[in-house]
């Protein structure tokens, strides 16, 4: 469903990844993949928007929510309305886990009034989980993720998530 594209510092981005990127293309031509969904992490918004310019129709961009930006909607209203971005991906941060995600009110509002799809990057379900905290969470049977899931459902029932990788391991 997606792809990424790390961010080690622009240097690296300008130079290793656009040649990594068009192998990636060719290679997804070859396997009779029409488009992609691309998705931003670290600060790389603005590369992610030249690469979906640059290779219109076969891209599909995803801006990246940082939880704790307090300008996140702005900028997620920028890359849906001006460049067409047709989602959001929210992926772990420092200090960060994914219980955070509770505290992303305004992704999800925002979201949901672009009709904009949320991506969460949930491959670690004990991220950021004390050693008493994750075994309360087994003693009951439950993973992680499961109740976050629930309770952004709860909250934001008309949000469109996405979790990738699903706890993960």
């Amino acid at each position: 469903m997606h792809t990424h594209i790390p961010f080690r510092g622009l240097e690296d981005v300008e130079v290793w990844w656009r040649e990594k990127f068009e192998r990636m293309l060719i290679a997804a031509q070859k396997a009779c993949i029409d488009r992609q969904v691309i998705l931003g992490l670290s600060s790389n918004n603005e590369f992610i928007r030249e690469l979906v310019d640059k290779h219109r129709g076969k891209l599909v961009g995803f801006v990246r929510g940082c939880c704790t930006d307090p300008k996140a909607s702005v900028i997620i209203e920028r890359f849906v309305k001006e460049y067409g971005f047709r989602g959001v991906k929210i992926h772990a941060e420092p200090n960060w886990s994914l219980s955070g995600l509770l505290s992303a009110h305004a992704i999800f509002l925002k979201a949901t009034e672009l009709d904009a799809l949320v991506v969460i990057h949930s491959w670690h379900d004990e991220e950021g989980l004390t050693h008493e905290a994750r075994t309360l969470i087994v003693s009951e049977g439950f993973s992680f993720p499961v109740r976050i899931i629930a309770e952004l459902g709860r909250r934001y029932p008309d949000t469109k998530f996405v979790f990738a990788h699903m706890g993960g391991m």
